[in-house]
């Protein structure tokens, strides 16, 4: 918990960089805008994924790589995450909405046919012409950059008035349509519509489920190919029908895929925080040798200390 900002996180939500580490897996994706625009793939790739969570500086220069037509989706994902849910004792499941962005390309190479996930695809912030992002192609991590502000594709402020109006109502915990905000807690009274790049946390109840999950497969993705090999390995007889994703989802349940997934989400965050304390561990034994040998150091060039009339050698 002492990593945590939050004692609880139920009807919660962080922006994106204050993200508490909880365990989750993915569930389904949920379609919330397209766009079309224009991309710069770098033709050069690396196994070196950067790590920074901040998207990258320098963008795919004309002479790096090349243009390519393609649409931009923004998803909606929702995920099964453990975490204290009412308070700091009580640890349990929650459904975890967060943003996913994804680019189409329109071209006839077989390997820019597909969907490519952008690495930092939980916001759409600072995505434009003088930035870039990456993409996995072949296994190598290839830079991408859009040729127009994707901000402005999705939040046009040309119309002050109008964008002003939209946000006193989200404000004021009202729903409103706008294709950068959703509403972070849609079953409560309260909306909390805001920015998609904040990730929330709702109940694990009937309601949620059936606003969460039992929407059609042909307007959401299941990002768990385990999901959908156990929905066609299983033989019962689900509550959801079969167009519906909650149909998958619930014989993955049956059939042991999601305990399974969130066990390695698990054992992956206490490998992570292993590894953290080991690397804590070691940075402070260094730096505590580092200072008794400068200390040391210090005491020898000093030379032994003269006594004074008191016979005091401490100064």
């Amino acid at each position: 918990m002492a990593t945590l900002f939050q004692s609880a996180y139920l009807d919660w939500h962080e922006h994106w960089s204050e993200v508490p580490p909880l365990p989750s897996t993915p569930l389904v994706r949920l379609k919330f805008r397209k766009a079309p625009l224009t991309v710069r793939i770098a033709h050069i790739g690396t196994t070196n994924f950067r790590a920074s969570a901040a998207r990258c500086g320098t963008p795919v220069e004309p002479d790096e790589g090349d243009e390519h037509d393609a649409e931009l989706t923004l998803w909606r994902e929702i995920r099964l995450a453990l975490g204290p849910t009412r308070d700091s004792n009580e640890i349990g499941p929650m459904f975890e909405s967060r943003a996913f962005v994804t680019v189409e390309l329109s071209s006839r190479d077989d390997c820019l046919s597909q969907q490519l996930s952008l690495a930092r695809g939980y916001t759409l912030e600072g995505l434009s012409p003088m930035t870039s992002d990456e993409v996995l192609i072949d296994g190598l991590w290839h830079r991408i950059t859009p040729l127009v502000d994707v901000d402005a594709l999705f939040d046009d402020w040309s119309d002050f008035d109008s964008q002003a109006a939209i946000l006193a109502s989200s404000l004021d915990g009202k729903a409103v349509d706008h294709p950068y905000l959703w509403e972070q807690t849609p079953l409560s009274d309260k909306k909390n519509c805001f920015e998609h790049y904040y990730v929330s946390w709702t109940p694990l109840a009937p309601a949620y489920v059936r606003h969460w999950l039992d929407r059609p497969t042909h307007d959401c993705e299941l990002p768990l190919d385990a999901i959908s090999s156990a929905a066609s390995a299983t033989k019962s007889q689900p509550w959801f029908p079969s167009h519906s994703a909650a149909h998958s989802i619930e014989l993955a349940v049956e059939a042991g895929v999601l305990k399974a997934e969130l066990g390695r989400a698990v054992e992956s965050m206490r490998s992570a925080f292993d590894d953290y304390q080991r690397m804590w561990l070691e940075r402070m034994n260094t730096q505590t040798e580092a200072t008794v040998e400068w200390l040391r150091a210090s005491a020898a060039a000093a030379g032994p200390s003269e006594p004074d009339e008191t016979g005091d050698i401490s100064r």
